[in-house]
């Protein structure tokens, strides 16, 4: 059976794989309006007009981030959940090593990804994996944040509306299943946001793989 720290590590070494090893060089970076607007159309030589819509979410890279993403937080779920809570010092040092990986695994996908300057990997397929596995032992407020927060950002086509709205859930839902006073409410709200403060203080916009 493996040990907090070597499930820290598998989680890290999941998360920490660069997007841009899960789609080929002939796509191209947008917005989630971009790419799902029909001026946004790509030419196919097998009919007559040669005109059809831009099938974003058909990219594996869409289908294969979740899955990381989910499998990555239960790794580190799991080392959270075997680690001793014996004080509050132990406490704050699990929130401080979950924080930390989280933001190391977030800066990555959404640094490593991009093709120019002023843009960033929205990590929003993998933030939904990982979201739903990463609320150790509350499972449900996982997945209804992961839901609620996709649904958002897909209706709005909108990535800082869809990351805005799963934190307030984590903090309403965090609230209800933990309690006002319990410290990972706020943990769970700060990486369901994460990317919004981020893409900010860079300057940059939220884009994901389009095809070229």
């Amino acid at each position: 059976m493996l040990i907090p720290w070597q499930l820290i590590l598998v989680g890290l070494a999941l998360g920490l794989i660069p997007p841009r090893l899960f789609y080929g060089s002939g796509y191209r970076h947008g917005t989630l309006l971009d790419a799902t607007t029909s001026a946004h159309l790509r030419t196919s030589g097998d009919s007559g007009s040669g005109r059809k819509r831009r099938q974003w979410w058909k990219l594996p890279f869409f289908w294969i981030d979740p899955i990381r993403g989910y499998f990555s937080a239960k790794c580190l779920a799991m080392a959270v959940l075997r680690m001793p809570t014996d004080t509050s010092e132990q406490t704050a040092a699990i929130l401080l090593v979950t924080c930390l990986s989280t933001l190391a695994i977030l800066v990555v996908q959404m640094e490593f990804g991009r093709q120019r300057k002023g843009s960033l990997m929205s990590p929003a397929t993998f933030l939904f994996g990982y979201m739903a596995a990463i609320c150790a032992g509350v499972d449900i407020m996982g997945w209804g944040v992961a839901i609620i927060g996709l649904t958002t950002t897909i209706a709005g086509r909108n990535f800082t509306a869809g990351y805005v709205v799963a934190a307030v859930t984590s903090a309403v839902m965090g609230v209800h299943y933990l309690g006002a006073t319990n410290y990972t409410v706020g943990v769970y709200a700060l990486i369901a946001m994460a990317p919004v403060p981020y893409a900010f203080l860079r300057k940059a916009r939220l884009v994901i793989p389009i095809r070229g």
